[in-house]
């Protein structure tokens, strides 16, 4: 939630990680009054949050996280990918670019992602990561992708549902390099951890209406069933028995 108290801020998150590799679910909550954020942000934040949470389908969903993200961090370019917990199999793998910085064209291989060692400690671990083109301990598959986008930083964020899916959400910033301060990152975990919260509700609502569509069906193919029967017939064959 999202409270603004004058010129101060009052804010709760709470992030949920459940059953990732064996662990048990890790909750935290932080509450916090502070003037970090100025009203723009909090408007921008509070539009933000409300379209996310407000998002049933997957598809408008991660679209609603990237761009927001893009637009308040200024980044030039954001993708979202999601694997399978359990066997690693790629389910989707979205990109997504500022409007002011349409030409830049990139595409990451998802194998890339999935062998560079930041995006497995976000996947494994829930973190939170940014990553500069002048690390030295980048490695050889991260090397080639920044060399390959010309990304000069990157911010890697969480986007998980523990039986759906471990995923991530990175921005992407090609002009120039970009330091994460304090408040980018935790606008960054506000929204991935709204967006997975969004989706765990989403992916409920699925199930919750595929159910009820199973058991209208259940129930029309039985008076369907009830409906054919010579009632006249089923009462003598009862009565036969007696």
């Amino acid at each position: 939630c999202i409270l603004v108290l004058s010129d101060f801020v009052c804010f709760g998150i709470c992030v949920t990680f459940q059953n990732f590799g064996g662990k048990m679910a890790i909750e935290h909550t932080q509450v916090r009054r502070t003037n970090v954020f100025d009203k723009s942000i909090m408007v921008d934040l509070t539009r933000a949050v409300t379209e996310i949470s407000s998002s049933l389908e997957q598809e408008r969903l991660f679209k609603a996280s990237a761009n927001h993200l893009i637009r308040l961090l200024n980044a030039d370019a954001g993708f979202v990918a999601g694997w399978h917990p359990s066997n690693g199999e790629l389910l989707f793998c979205k990109s997504f670019k500022s409007p002011f910085y349409q030409k830049f064209n990139y595409e990451f291989d998802p194998e890339d992602l999935l062998r560079s060692r930041r995006v497995t400690l976000v996947l494994k671990e829930g973190r939170i990561l940014q990553v500069n083109a002048t690390d030295s301990a980048l490695g050889v598959t991260e090397r080639r992708m920044f060399a390959d986008t010309g990304t000069q930083s990157m911010l890697l964020l969480p986007l998980m549902v523990a039986d759906r899916f471990r995923g991530t959400i990175g921005l992407l910033h090609v002009q120039k390099p970009r330091l994460y301060d304090k408040q980018d990152i935790l606008i960054g975990h506000l929204i991935s951890s709204q967006a997975s919260t969004s989706l765990s509700n989403a992916y409920l609502y699925q199930d919750s209406r595929q159910r009820r569509e199973e058991l209208e069906a259940v129930r029309k193919a039985t008076l369907s069933i009830v409906a054919s029967l010579d009632l006249q017939q089923v009462l003598n064959a009862i009565l036969r028995r007696k």
